[in-house]
């Protein structure tokens, strides 16, 4: 048997009640992106809607049989909706998981510095080098609304950023003024088009103290083929809804990349990828203009064969998680854990990159859902 219990507490995170008695309770997240938390309860003593706040919190601690309980999904979810149903008695409760704190910043400086503009142009490829994927999501966050704002106010004191550790692909994203939420997940996406997928959070270290982590490879629990404890999924066993996806909308085999300079005289250079060429329409090609600062051999070679890279066609398979004996949530996988699959003969490392949980009544439904892609 599982159960659930809510955790109420204030905007500073002193608790202030425990909610088991809901009426209905569903949350979901996803990776890189916003979860959803919303729990309808009874007004009783001890629950005054009208006293509930912007930025109060609710956390989620679940507990399976006689394991001891944890708190799901490693968020605390921060409310931002309260509806009274004066003649129901009853009160309707939304909340957003912590990522919502970066859809609530922007990139706040010029393109004119690193701050906001992390690419060559202004970093000035020829004596600073770029920085990985992971890190540059980093410095973004840390830069933005913690100990490496340069305005003072934006410095959340509870929270903190991983270090770095510049691992990944090079990477350059122009984020000035933009939400931060958005940048974020563009370097994720540019990461992951690189072969280099990472998944980032605010995750709870304390009594509300958070810190800002970026996992590279595995978000949950690590099950996939060359962990220690493999998980396979398979049609016939725990999946439904299975699709397998040839997809080749974004590929490119050839590109045509220009720098600095002007007319005859420009920067220029091609990247061909000749194993692709099979069409009987021929090379598959664009045009890349990298900017008038770009002068750096090196460098045309560096994004030449990044781009190439990440326009190859791919396999993808999206799939439901079944619950079945050796696939429990909770016990077998968690949200965003790495796990294997075997479909129509071809093998996949996927990730369980959304789980949604639902109780009412007393029933518990859960909808975790899977993808992989092999890169043709």
């Amino acid at each position: 048997m599982t159960t659930y219990s809510l955790g109420f507490k204030d905007a500073s995170g002193r608790d202030l009640d425990i909610w088991e008695d809901f009426i209905s309770l569903n949350y979901g997240r996803k990776l890189n992106n916003l979860g959803r938390l919303t729990v309808e309860m009874p007004v009783r003593p001890g629950i005054n809607p009208a006293t509930i706040r912007r930025d109060y919190h609710l956390v989620v601690h679940r507990k399976i049989g006689d394991l001891p309980q944890y708190l799901d999904m490693e968020t605390w979810w921060l409310i931002d909706k309260v509806d009274w149903d004066i003649a129901g008695q009853t009160v309707k409760v939304e909340a957003g998981d912590l990522l919502h704190v970066l859809k609530k910043k922007i990139v706040d400086y010029t393109d004119d510095t690193p701050y906001g503009n992390k690419t060559a142009v202004v970093l000035d490829f020829e004596s600073l080098p770029l920085l990985s994927t992971a890190d540059m999501i980093r410095d973004f966050v840390d830069e933005n609304l913690s100990s490496a704002a340069i305005d003072p106010t934006r410095n959340l004191a509870v929270m903190s950023v991983q270090a770095n550790d510049g691992l990944g692909p090079t990477g350059e994203v122009n984020g000035t003024f933009r939400n931060l939420l958005e940048v974020c997940q563009e370097i994720a996406t540019q990461s992951e088009a690189l072969d280099y997928p990472f998944y980032f959070d605010i995750v709870s270290t304390g009594e509300a103290v958070f810190e800002f982590k970026v996992f590279t490879r595995t978000r949950g629990t690590d099950r996939s083929s060359i962990s220690a404890n493999p998980l396979y999924f398979s049609a016939d066993e725990n999946l439904s809804g299975v699709h397998l996806i040839w997809d080749y909308r974004e590929e490119k085999t050839f590109l045509r990349i220009t720098g600095e300079g002007a007319g005859s005289s420009i920067l220029r250079d091609t990247f061909q990828d000749d194993s692709r060429n099979y069409s009987i329409w021929g090379k598959i090609e664009e045009y890349v203009s990298l900017g008038s600062d770009a002068g750096n051999a090196a460098y045309f070679a560096l994004k030449g064969n990044e781009i190439l890279h990440g326009k190859r066609p791919k396999l993808q398979l999206t799939a439901d998680v079944t619950d079945a004996p050796g696939s429990t949530y909770g016990l077998d996988y968690t949200y965003g854990s790495r796990v294997g699959a075997y479909v129509e003969g071809f093998e996949f490392d996927c990730v369980i990159d959304s789980v949604q949980i639902s109780i009412s009544d007393g029933k518990e439904k859960i909808s975790s859902s899977l993808r992989g892609e092999i890169t043709l």
